[in-house]
């Protein structure tokens, strides 16, 4: 099944949050490692990932990935 997973900012830290879903999946303390595991995921799901930047908005898309299926 195909989910979506973004990257968000928390107050602990940076969290993947799956598409849908209410709770995070993990939350780690910088940006790159949850990109990193949010990139795992949207991999395994056959999902895209989306990245938002400080003010909660989506990241230009030159940053986030409309599909990350095949990518190194």
């Amino acid at each position: 099944m195909k989910v979506d997973q973004h990257v968000v900012q928390r107050a602990r830290g940076w969290a993947v949050l799956g598409e849908g879903n209410q709770r995070d999946t993990v939350v780690l303390p910088t940006q790159a490692a949850a990109i990193a595991q949010a990139r795992k995921i949207a991999r395994r799901s056959g999902g895209d990932l989306i990245i938002h930047c400080l003010s909660g908005r989506i990241d230009s898309p030159k940053n986030s990935e409309s599909t990350v299926r095949g990518k190194p």
